[in-house]
């Protein structure tokens, strides 16, 4: 397949000036950031998604999680699969608050203490949220909705 030039107009589209004005919007939008910033790194997008993997894990256990598991073991997988996602939210939110934090060397103790902070009061909130879904989306006890929120494992 050959590359076509951007300003040919023989297309559906004369791309040059769109995609030198959408350069030009990023360049405004990053170079304050990455001055700001300097070398921190944004959250992680698959983190976070693992996080959700968790977090739904526990909310469904039985669903997304582990359906292998016993009664009586239940209680271990929700209680380590939990301790695991939160840890890995504490350390995203701890990154996104760095970019509120002036400390040049990512250290910043108000924006870790901030972090389990955010973290503990969303954990609070976990109960109510997985029977609360399970009644509005009718996951409970039917696999009619397993596109819309993913596939079981």
């Amino acid at each position: 397949m050959a590359v076509r030039d951007l300003t040919e107009g023989d297309g559906f589209w004369t791309l040059r000036p769109v995609v030198d004005a959408l350069c030009e919007a990023n360049a405004d939008l990053v170079q304050p950031r990455r001055r700001r910033m300097g070398r921190r790194s944004f959250p992680s997008r698959e983190v976070v998604g693992a996080v959700v993997n968790g977090l739904r894990s526990v909310l469904f256990p039985w669903h997304f999680g582990a359906s292998d598991v016993s009664g009586e073991g239940l209680s271990y997988y929700v209680g380590h699969t939990l301790d695991a996602a939160l840890a890995r939210l504490r350390e995203q939110v701890h990154v996104g608050l760095l970019f509120e934090c002036g400390d040049e060397d990512g250290s910043s103790s108000v924006a870790s203490a901030r972090a389990v902070e955010v973290t503990r009061a969303f954990a609070s909130r976990l109960p109510r949220c997985g029977p609360r879904w399970a009644r509005t989306i009718g996951c409970a006890g039917s696999f009619v909705w397993g596109p819309l929120i993913g596939p079981a494992r």
